[in-house]
């Protein structure tokens, strides 16, 4: 199985250490939500929990293969 290597993170337009920036939105219902509404040099990719389970899947089939002995 072959994983994505090329994971980008997001870079604000203002340089990697500028905060973001969110938009408080009034639901309606007594409740808000926060939008981000900052701007990006970069668009980084969304972390998925199917990226992270299959890389730890891979890691642990490589740790399971090992015999490691420590003297």
């Amino acid at each position: 199985m072959s994983l994505k290597t090329d994971f980008k993170d997001a870079v604000p337009a203002a340089g990697a250490g500028a905060a973001r920036k969110y938009k408080m939105v009034d639901n309606g219902d007594g409740t808000v939500s926060f939008q981000d509404v900052t701007e990006y040099s970069q668009v980084g990719d969304k972390a998925q929990a199917n990226v992270f389970n299959a890389t730890n899947k891979e890691v642990n089939n490589h740790l399971s293969d090992q015999t490691v002995h420590m003297t």
